[in-house]
């Protein structure tokens, strides 16, 4: 059988439901919406010629289909990815290494091309090498950051989580939102993704979104650590807030 029988059977849905809808809707009308020739449409449907993995995809994108969905109608699964183990870092900690380019100088040196000289770190993160000094210093005293008689950088503290809120981590928030902020202008969109949506909700399922804040950045973090060939750091905010003004107590 065709690996993408299930695919195909989709198609054949697809048309017969077009159809269903529309009496003059044709053969002829739906292989040029997902242009293909209708000879080789009506082979495709009646399983005497194979469907490629290169139409599947582009038939997908035609029926604008999502990607999990083009996937699944290929029978094609996403491998999973271990799962992380996040440290937890104590206030004590954090309102030493409260600035953005503690975490960024420690994820930097995961990236395949990383240099130890501290003025590369201060030139590629865009910060002075004063304060790549300190926040070095600072990271070795703490054992976050271990350098290795031969030279190497190891990053010891791995992933890290904040879940206590506090005047170093808003400071930390703040710091990251402005760059996203700035991100805007600095960065070309093939870079970056960056999207917003405004929503009237129940308050009720404020905790709600939160919970899937906290799933989906676990999840992301995840599949972006199983990686050996990263290159680079990135920035990933999260917001969901009022659009309206504090309501004041009466």
């Amino acid at each position: 059988m065709d690996r993408n029988w299930r695919f195909r059977k989709e198609l054949n849905r697809i048309f017969e439901e077009k159809k269903s809808r529309n009496s003059r809707f044709s053969l002829r009308a739906f292989a040029a919406s997902l242009e293909v020739a209708p000879s080789s449409l009506s082979s495709i449907l009646n399983g005497s010629r194979p469907l490629s993995d290169k139409n599947c995809k582009k038939f997908g994108k035609k029926l604008n289909l999502s990607d999990s969905q083009i996937r699944d109608f290929m029978g094609i699964k996403i491998p999973e990815h271990k799962q992380l183990k996040y440290n937890e870092i104590s206030e004590d900690h954090l309102s030493q290494i409260s600035d953005w380019y503690h975490f960024a100088i420690m994820e930097l040196i995961k990236t395949k091309n990383f240099n130890t000289s501290h003025r590369w770190i201060a030139k590629k993160l865009g910060i002075n090498v004063y304060q790549v000094d300190e926040a070095v210093e600072k990271m070795v005293q703490l054992k976050f950051i271990k350098i290795n008689d031969d030279g190497t950088w190891e990053d010891c503290l791995g992933p890290t989580n904040v879940t206590r809120s506090s005047k170093s981590k808003l400071k930390l928030l703040r710091d990251v939102v402005s760059q996203s902020y700035s991100s805007i202008n600095k960065f070309d969109r093939e870079l970056r993704a960056q999207s917003f949506l405004t929503v009237a909700v129940n308050k009720k399922k404020v905790d709600l979104v939160r919970e899937k804040f906290i799933k989906f950045k676990k999840e992301l973090g995840e599949i972006l650590e199983d990686d050996q060939d990263r290159e680079d750091v990135y920035h990933l905010s999260l917001g969901f807030f009022p659009a309206h003004k504090p309501e004041i107590a009466q």
